[in-house]
């Protein structure tokens, strides 16, 4: 005898919108599968539930499906550090000289390759941001958590952490991301201390293999004096895509 499901109350579609609203997404109140929970136990090897997990429901306009749709929208590609004008590889105008960085980049955002690292450097203006943007919103769509930040804004931030949990949080949550675009290294003070958070960042992440993307203005010999060890992490030739950006400025035609 098939089950039938009891209607959502006035009040359970209340609160699903209010989460809907709050979070940008929520679970389907009328879902089969889980009933509007949002959460189903996952089947094991041999076909039965394993109750001690819960994984995301995945059933048609519920949790995984709208979380997945809320993760392409504007609101959230701005919390994860995107501008508004968002820029993508398709707005991405190769000039001479930006092809190879281009590839880079489009092939790390769609999982053409397997190293997960980039260290692209360039003059000032050649697009480095352009592309670093179009990946985190790139890697963003296809559900893989990503973050985009401009280096001395977020040593800036650190740095207001100082002797609070605050600053231990952030750097864990930077060590864990799935993916980070770490833009513009280079043109903050470089402080010793500076150094020491990035380079606290980047080993960790190298550790796990997890996605990881740096662009500076330096020369590789002036990260090699700066820091031997981000060096050493992102110039990996097993992990990293280490890349010249030879292109000019875009805003000055230079």
């Amino acid at each position: 005898m098939s089950q039938i499901l009891a209607e959502p109350t006035e009040r359970e579609l209340a609160e699903n919108q209010h989460y809907r609203e709050l979070d940008g997404y929520a679970s389907n109140p009328f879902c089969p599968l889980c009933h509007g929970i949002g959460y189903v136990h996952p089947v094991g090897w041999d076909g039965r539930p394993e109750y001690s997990k819960v994984i995301p429901c995945k059933g048609k306009d519920c949790l995984a499906d709208s979380k997945q749709v809320y993760m392409q929208t504007s609101k959230y590609l701005v919390i994860r550090g995107i501008t508004e004008r968002l820029q993508t590889f398709e707005r991405f105008v190769k000039l001479p000289g930006t092809s190879n960085a281009y590839r880079a980049f489009f092939n790390l955002a769609n999982g053409k390759t397997d190293k997960p690292f980039i260290l692209c450097y360039g003059n000032t203006g050649c697009g480095k941001t352009h592309l670093c943007q179009a990946l985190i919103a790139a890697l963003n769509q296809r559900g893989i958590i990503a973050s985009y930040y401009k280096v001395p804004a977020l040593m800036d931030t650190l740095r207001r952490g100082i002797g609070t949990k605050t600053i231990d949080d952030w750097i864990s949550a930077l060590e864990k991301l799935e993916a980070v675009a770490l833009d513009d290294f280079g043109s903050s003070s470089n402080s010793e201390w500076e150094l020491e958070k990035l380079q606290e960042i980047i080993d960790t992440r190298w550790t796990h293999k997890r996605i990881t993307v740096m662009t500076m203005n330096k020369t590789l010999s002036e990260l090699t004096v700066l820091s031997p060890r981000i060096f050493s992490r992102m110039c990996d030739q097993e992990l990293s895509v280490v890349v010249f950006n030879e292109g000019k400025d875009y805003r000055t035609g230079r």
